[in-house]
């Protein structure tokens, strides 16, 4: 009888060993966001039920918000779940993978990508969306929905992305086995690239209609939680995609208003005091100057409009007070390499 417990035992440490390790292999061969923060996957990291507020959307949405920042000067628990070009799809589903995790009061919906008319852009853009989210019912949803020709042969890589990255041992880099998990889904990032300001369009461009349908999907499951949904726009320079992301913005404006639904339009209002010679990362992106002005102005304005806890004294949140003293210290290690170049 002992015989046999000890083989079974022996056999479930086993494995149990072999998936601790796959595991490991598996985040460590994934493809990530090169050196930005590692997003998606380390939302899992954050203690359930704990974030007061939920960003999504693409690349802006991670150079517009900086939750270190929100916490450290207000107190106030957020994460941004985005992904370098995440379409309105991708955010529907991420949205309502998060809502089994947590229960924020505000979820901020990023729009610049509310102008594409697909559903994601191509595989590596998908896959930076989608390989983060664990198994589960919202993962095979969103993979029947958005990949609706592909077997399940085809979709198996999606499920277990390290069938897909398992070749990548000879491409492995320092932020494959350091994530900043402690960024919880912002970046930082002071490079400057001055830009030119857009003119501002007079004539609107209205969302496509396969984005308004997730659109009505993501407000149905906002309002079903009681979450308070925002749209927000952050300033970009002048290309062309940024002037058809205005026209589109200006359809938004009366979208939302429409469906009382607060739109935050920077590019409009002007409110940040953005520098076009100082505060851009690109020709799309805000670094972090811009970042910060963005952040700081975001929070006077929810802390004026919603009733929001400081939660800085509460011992569940002393991780976060020890996450943005990391914040500082780098941002300080940035400034000064920036100013020895």
């Amino acid at each position: 009888m002992q015989k046999n417990i000890r083989r079974i035992a022996g056999i479930l440490f086993f494995w149990i060993a072999a998936f601790a390790v796959f595991r490991a292999a598996n985040d460590v061969l994934r493809f990530k966001v090169v050196d930005k923060a590692d997003m998606i996957h380390s939302f899992y990291d954050i203690e359930e039920n704990s974030l007061d507020i939920l960003c999504i959307g693409s690349s802006h949405a991670y150079h517009s918000v900086q939750p270190d920042l929100l916490w450290g000067e207000y107190g106030i628990p957020s994460y941004v779940l985005g992904s370098p070009g995440q379409t309105v799809p991708c955010s529907y589903y991420l949205l309502k993978e998060a809502l089994k995790y947590q229960k924020p009061k505000l979820v901020l919906l990023e729009t610049y990508c509310f102008p594409r008319k697909y559903k994601f852009k191509n595989d590596s853009y998908l896959r930076q969306a989608i390989d983060g989210m664990r198994f589960g019912d919202v993962k095979i949803e969103a993979l029947n929905d958005l990949l609706p020709e592909y077997s399940w042969k085809e979709k198996l890589s999606y499920y277990i992305p390290f069938l897909m990255y398992h070749s990548r041992w000879d491409e492995l880099e320092n932020y494959d086995f350091i994530q900043h998990a402690w960024l919880k889904g912002g970046v930082l990032d002071f490079r400057t690239v001055p830009q030119t300001e857009p003119d501002f369009p007079q004539k609107p461009l209205k969302i496509p209609k396969m984005n308004r349908k997730y659109l009505k999907k993501i407000i149905r499951l906002c309002r079903k939680n009681g979450i308070q949904l925002i749209f927000f726009a952050a300033p970009f320079a002048d290309t062309d995609t940024a002037r058809e992301a205005l026209r589109v913005n200006l359809f938004v404006e009366k979208y939302a208003a429409k469906r009382d639904i607060p739109f935050l339009f920077y590019q409009k209002t002007k409110e940040l005091g953005i520098d076009y010679e100082t505060d851009f990362y690109d020709d799309h992106h805000l670094n972090t100057c811009g970042t910060e002005k963005l952040t700081v102005n975001l929070a006077e304005w929810l802390l004026q409009n919603y009733e929001l806890a400081d939660h800085r004294q509460e011992e569940r949140y002393r991780s976060w007070d020890e996450d943005y003293e990391r914040y500082m210290e780098r941002r300080e290690e940035l400034i000064a390499e920036d100013a020895r170049d």
